[in-house]
Parts: C-alpha cells; sequence; structure tokens
C-alpha cells in the first residue's frame, strides 16, 4: 500500500493567513433538503472531532497516533513527534482547532500544490500504484475505518464516479469527483440521496484532497453513506461476503511484478533446470502447472512455481537465491490458498541465524523493521511455529492466515511488492532496502573462506527446506512421488545436490532415528511460538513466548 507524504498533509502553505475555504452552495429548502448545509467553519469543526477522540477540544499525540494505527498505519515516535511539531503553532503539546484550520490554509491560486495533495490523496487509495482505484482497494481502505463493507458495495460506489464505465476511478475521475464536479451529485441521482447530502458529501472530500490525512479518512466514511444508499437496501451484512475462490488476483501476477522489476536491474539468463521443468503434466486435467526459473549476476537462482486446481486451490511458491559470494537473504514467498483460506509464509530468510548472529540481523533487517509495523495487523501472526522452524525466518517474516477475500489477497499483493522491491513509502521516514536493493548493492566477498561458509548455509537451507517441505504430499498426489521427488529436489530446491554433500542429518543430528533414517516429526525440541517472538525492534523474546 502507497503511503501518504507527510510534508504534504502537515504543512502551512506560505501566505496563507487563514484557510479559505472552498464556496458550496447552500441546500434548497425546496429540494426537500430541509435544513440548510453546514458552514465551512462547522464542516472544519466536524472533521476535526474525528481526531479528537476524548472530546476535550484539543488533539494529542496519542490520539494522532491512534488514528493512523486504526488503519493499518502506525506512526514511530519520531514521526508523530515531527507531524505536531508541524501543527502545533504554539508548543503547548497539542493542536487546537485553529491550528486544526490553519493546517488546511491553501495559497490562493495555487494549482500546483493542489494538484500535487490531490495526488497524494490518490495514492492512499491506489494500493497497488497502477493509477486506478478498485472495488477493492477501496474496501481495502473501509475496512482499516472499521467500516464492513463487501466489495460489491464498494463498486456501487464506484459506479456514482465512474465517467468511463471501466469501474475504476482514475485520477482525472478523482479530481473531478474531489473538485465536486458533479460526481456526487450522480450519486446523489442514483440513490436518491437528498441535495444537500450530495452537497455534504463534496464539501467533506474536497477538504481533505487539501492536506490532512484524516479529513481525507472522514471523507471517506462519508463516501460509504453515499455507497449504502446506493445498495437499494442491502444491508451491510449482506451480499458479496465470501464464498468463491479468488480468481480475480492470480498469483502469476505476483511472479510478473517480480520478473519486470529484477529485469530492471539485471540481466536475467534462464536457468538450466528451466527446460526440465517448463512442461509440468499434472495427473488430471483441471491443474495447472507454471515454472519458471532463471540466473543473473549476484542471483544463482531466482525460481517460481505457481499451482492452479479450478475452484480448489492455487499455490505460489516463489523465492531467490544469491551467489555465495554474498551473504544476502533469501526471498521467500509460499502461499496456499483454497476457498476458504489462504496459509502465507512472506519473509527475507536470513542467511544466518538471526537469533545468534547479531551483526547478520543489523545488517539485513534493522532498517526494514517498519514493514512490520505496515503490516502486523493486516497480516496477523498464524499461531503456533516451531522453534526449529524459526531459524530460518527473520524478524520481519509474515506468517499468516486469512479468510480468502479480494481484499485480503489485494493486501498480500502489497505486501510482496513490498517485501521484494522499495517502493515510495511517503508514510515512514525510513530507507527501504528489500530485496533487489539490497541484490543491487551488495558487494562481492572475496574471502574464500565467507565464501565457502556463505555456500553452507545456503546448503543447510536447501536441505531443511527439501525434507520438510509441506507441499511435498501434494505434489506427490499431483504429479506421482518420482516427478515430485525431482521437482523438490532440481528445482523448488535447486542445489541441495550441488552446493554441498552433507545430509539432512549432517547438519539436523537430532532428527535421526536408531535406524538411521530422518524423523519425520515437525519438532524434536518440543518448542513454539503462539505469537511473534520478536519485539518492535527485531529483537528475539522467544524464550519468554515459547510454549
Amino acid at each position: 500500500m502507497v503511503k501518504i507524504k507527510m510534508p504534504a498533509l502537515f504543512r502551512r502553505r506560505s501566505g496563507s493567513k487563514s484557510p479559505p475555504l472552498p464556496h458550496q452552495p447552500q441546500a434548497d429548502p425546496s429540494s426537500g433538503g430541509g435544513s440548510p448545509a453546514p458552514t465551512p467553519e462547522e464542516e472544519m469543526e466536524r472533521v476535526f472531532r474525528k481526531f479528537d477522540a476524548n472530546g476535550d477540544g484539543r488533539i494529542s499525540r496519542s490520539e494522532l497516533g491512534a488514528l493512523f494505527e486504526s488503519l493499518g498505519h502506525a506512526a514511530t515516535d519520531d514521526e508523530l513527534a515531527r507531524m505536531m511539531a508541524e501543527a502545533d503553532a504554539d508548543g503547548d503539546g497539542f493542536i487546537s482547532l485553529d491550528e486544526f484550520a490553519a493546517l488546511n490554509a491553501t495559497a490562493s491560486g495555487d494549482a500546483a500544490a493542489v494538484e500535487e495533495d490531490l495526488r497524494h490523496a490518490f495514492r492512499v487509495f491506489d494500493a497497488d500504484g497502477n493509477g486506478t482505484i478498485s472495488a477493492a482497494e477501496l474496501a481495502r481502505v473501509l475496512h482499516g475505518l472499521g467500516e464492513k463493507a463487501t466489495v460489491q458495495q464498494c463498486r456501487r460506489m464506484i459506479e456514482g464516479v465512474d465517467q468511463n464505465g471501466d469501474g475504476l476511478i482514475s485520477f482525472e475521475e478523482f479530481k473531478v469527483m474531489m473538485a465536486g464536479g458533479g460526481s456526487f451529485a450522480k450519486i446523489a441521482s442514483m440513490c436518491i440521496l437528498e441535495h444537500a447530502l450530495a452537497s455534504d458529501q463534496e464539501r467533506t472530500l474536497f477538504f481533505f484532497s487539501r492536506v490532512t490525512l484524516g479529513v481525507y479518512y472522514f471523507a471517506t466514511e462519508e463516501w460509504v453513506l453515499a455507497g449504502l444508499a446506493c445498495s437499494w437496501g442491502e444491508t451491510m451484512s449482506g451480499g458479496g461476503g465470501g464464498g468463491g475462490l479468488v480468481a480475480g488476483l492470480p498469483y502469476q501476477k505476483f511472479v510478473s511484478f517480480a520478473l519486470e522489476e529484477t529485469r530492471l536491474r539485471t540481466t536475467l539468463t534462464p536457468h538450466p533446470s528451466q527446460e526440465k521443468f517448463k512442461s509440468i503434466k499434472p495427473n488430471d486435467d483441471n491443474t495447472v502447472f507454471n515454472a519458471l526459473s532463471f540466473s543473473a549476476p549476484k542471483i544463482r537462482l531466482l525460481r517460481s512455481l505457481t499451482i492452479e486446481k479450478k475452484n480448489s486451490f492455487q499455490v505460489l511458491d516463489f523465492a531467490a537465491f544469491s551467489e555465495p559470494e554474498y551473504d544476502l537473504p533469501i526471498f521467500c514467498a509460499n502461499v496456499f490458498t483454497t476457498p476458504a483460506q489462504s496459509i502465507v509464509v512472506l519473509d527475507l530468510n536470513p542467511l544466518y541465524d538471526t537469533t545468534v548472529h547479531k551483526d547478520y540481523k543489523d545488517k539485513y533487517y534493522r532498517s526494514i523493521m517498519p514493514l512490520v509495523h505496515k503490516y502486523n495487523k493486516l497480516l496477523p501472526w498464524g499461531g503456533k511455529i516451531t522453534s526449529e522452524s524459526l531459524k530460518f525466518f527473520s524478524p520481519i517474516v509474515i506468517w499468516t492466515i486469512f479468510e480468502s477475500t479480494e481484499h485480503n489477497h489485494h493486501v498480500l499483493h502489497s505486501a510482496f511488492m513490498d517485501y521484494y522491491k522499495a517502493r515510495p513509502d511517503y508514510f515512514f521516514k525510513f530507507s527501504q532496502k528489500v530485496w533487489l536493493e539490497l541484490m543491487g548493492q551488495a558487494i562481492k566477498e572475496n574471502n574464500k573462506a565467507t565464501i565457502a561458509r556463505n555456500q553452507e548455509e545456503q546448503h543447510k537451507y536447501l536441505t531443511w527446506r527439501a525434507e520438510k517441505d509441506p507441499g511435498y504430499p501434494l505434489l506427490k498426489k499431483l504429479i506421482g512421488e518420482s516427478r515430485a521427488e525431482d521437482l523438490v529436489m532440481e528445482f523448488l530446491f535447486e542445489g541441495v545436490n550441488t552446493l554441498g554433500t552433507k545430509s539432512f542429518l549432517d547438519y539436523f543430528p537430532d532428527y535421526a532415528r536408531d535406524d538411521g533414517s530422518v524423523n519425520k516429526k515437525r519438532s524434536m525440541i518440543g518448542k513454539s511460538f503462539e505469537t511473534r517472538p520478536w519485539d518492535a525492534n527485531g529483537e528475539f523474546i522467544g524464550d519468554a513466548e515459547a510454549q
């Protein structure tokens, strides 16, 4: 999800003495509107109260933080301090109504500034950054506000402002809507809303287009009212709720994004494994396999496997491994989706155990810990995980199980993009160095002992994954035992037979049976973690959390 640039939200326009508020027509009593529309001052105060949770007439730092947190955007202490400093003109530690109004002041005729603000506002909704707002993206924002609008209801909302009928809101349509150019009159007509109500929506939306994030989200809530009226009596709990497998977001879209972004930075060439596995024939006609693998300078293997069985399940298994001359984390995205739920692991798997190698953790994860804050409520911890598996996870891992809805899958898509490639993030002020950036900046190691150690750690990882792959039983069922084993050993975890000679039991002797075979138990230590075993700074707190 693209977040909004704080300077564009919390700033005073130079040359502005008071907030010039947009002129809006009063409701026509003859139209049945009843009471007149609120004045601009009343409008501003109403928006102010959205922030002022305790009603004491001022916005505190905690109230400001609570608003962002409710939307899944937990701000850091430093960010809140900077926002408050920008808005709190008298330095009393609070934002008064006058200060709030001044914050929204816009210099007369500053068209470029208004355009900039509109673009930042537009990006709140446009989660995937493709230049349009979809029903699913609208639903995501509304869910962040606690509004349980369905995607179908959001489609009806969009109909009221969608001028070209493509089911999406472009930036140009967004500008017309925000400026009160008749779009909400169309909604009012469709929904038999009163003229005064439509004008009210336009005013509220226009206010946020000026600057303030809170006003914008308040406007979003007003948009919900119009959309609900468009539901022609449909209740919030009815219709469009769930059910079928999410077919609107195939995982091939994730793969395409990763490949396109990687090609912008390096040259991908087909990996030798691609020729062998490019045409995988399943045992039934309803299942489709798609396997791709590449290599590049610095990248030993970048591969993806997607599987889709019609009306049954979808699988994404995407990974990127560096050459041993680099100690880069391993990009890992594993998703298994059924009509009911999705099971997800998304991570930059550490080459070295971060609970032991603090320098490695600080090198690669300290600067991107805000990603955890960004997604830990949207994609909450999925429950127990064994201590053995935990060694291969980083402090930023997303391990989650969620209902298979279009909204949730759009959130996952956003997380996938954020973990793979640094995207403009206008909310968090941190230097993003996720997998592609880490790869691009990686410096080749020349020390032979270090290279050998990197290679052994990658081989250890591959050996664990190949032995403990939870998807193997499904692969065996779909393509047979022999081909499933080949796919695991020579494609998914290619390198297990070439990067080293140690066996699984050499690395993990606790799993040895008396007869020399491997114990299939998930955990030999017996510890598991019900909640995230790292704190907000990435420090391991698992000893206290283990069960």
